[in-house]
């Protein structure tokens, strides 16, 4: 086994157990091997996502769009870093893209579903209703008892009837 195959291993291994600083440490020696590999930064972005470490985070999930813009679960990450950092908008964006580019599968990764709630809870939380409902809309449609989607419905439809 080569030093990247075993360091791979290591990292991945320490991730799986929640060992994320140890996570961290391995994948930055993978990096070192390899700066151009997409995997690292995003497996390294999650695990400071875990140790709340939302800037080291944004920045690996950033590289690992430089790497390739396309990748959807690298940007719908770097969403939700931003959401936990209070950057309502550019969780928005980056969900916006997400959903531009992510396939119809059910299967993709992320999934449609988890995009749409996410987008939806934050453009509820940036007063911007009438796009929040059409994202809770898609949620509810798949699953129509998810509770976090129709308690925003609710307070929507609370809100925008009685303005």
């Amino acid at each position: 086994m080569g030093d990247e195959e075993r360091l791979w291993s290591e990292a991945t291994s320490l991730m799986a157990s929640g060992d994320y600083e140890n996570a961290t440490k391995k994948f930055s020696d993978y990096i070192k091997l390899m700066p151009k590999k997409l995997g690292p930064y995003l497996m390294r972005g999650q695990a400071y996502m875990k140790l709340k470490r939302l800037d080291d985070a944004i920045k690996d999930l950033s590289r690992a769009l430089e790497l390739d813009p396309d990748h959807t679960h690298a940007r719908y990450l770097r969403g939700q870093a931003y959401s936990l950092r209070g950057e309502s908008e550019k969780a928005v964006e980056d969900y916006r893209v997400t959903l531009e580019k992510i396939p119809l599968r059910p299967a993709s990764s992320p999934n449609r579903y988890s995009v749409h709630l996410d987008q939806g809870t934050e453009l509820f939380k940036l007063g911007r209703y009438k796009e929040a409902e059409i994202h809770l809309g898609e949620v509810l449609a798949i699953s129509p008892n998810n509770e976090a989607a129709q308690t925003m419905m609710r307070q929507i439809h609370q809100k925008t009837s009685s303005g």
